[in-house]
């Protein structure tokens, strides 16, 4: 199971899950965007998350954040968040509530869904990339990154708040 990105030409970029079936490779239209993630519910069902840039003339103003889910009649998404970064990670809880990291220079945010709604919470900020997001048994968020200059650097939730941390090369 993957996402992949298809440029159609500078303005246009979409977003496909893809999957190995019995008769072979699938490809599934998720949505217009770019950087998706994919994770598997309890039941096999794929959700995916992806940013969309908003370009006018050759400046980026806005990254919009989106989550889909598939179900019998298709897929289905919505929006998220905006002004996030571009790399997301995503992982589904026990509840089959999604749990994404989006990360780039700034914002390093986290976003989760629950009974309640959508939530951001910011993790704080610097250059990263390829976000990694693992819930533990109690569902708690380990988001993982590279930081600037190839460091890899970690966040993680305790009840005191937001814990960051570097691994030492």
């Amino acid at each position: 199971h993957a996402t992949i990105e298809a440029v159609i030409n500078r303005d246009l970029r979409l977003v496909y899950y893809v999957h190995l079936s019995e008769t072979g490779w699938q490809k599934e239209l998720v949505g217009e965007g770019d950087h998706g993630a994919v994770a598997l519910d309890s039941s096999g069902t794929p959700h995916v998350a992806y940013v969309t840039r908003v370009v006018q003339g050759f400046q980026v103003v806005d990254e919009i954040l989106s989550y889909a889910y598939r179900d019998e009649l298709g897929w289905h998404a919505e929006e998220v968040a905006h002004q996030v970064g571009p790399r997301v990670a995503m992982a589904m809880d026990g509840n089959d509530f999604p749990h994404i990291a989006s990360i780039d220079y700034y914002p390093q945010d986290y976003h989760h869904k629950d009974e309640l709604g959508l939530h951001r919470e910011t993790l704080g900020g610097g250059s990263s990339s390829n976000p990694y997001i693992y819930l533990n048994s109690q569902g708690k968020p380990f988001i993982g990154f590279n930081e600037c200059c190839g460091h890899l650097s970690y966040a993680f939730w305790s009840q005191d708040g937001w814990q960051r941390g570097q691994i030492p090369n």
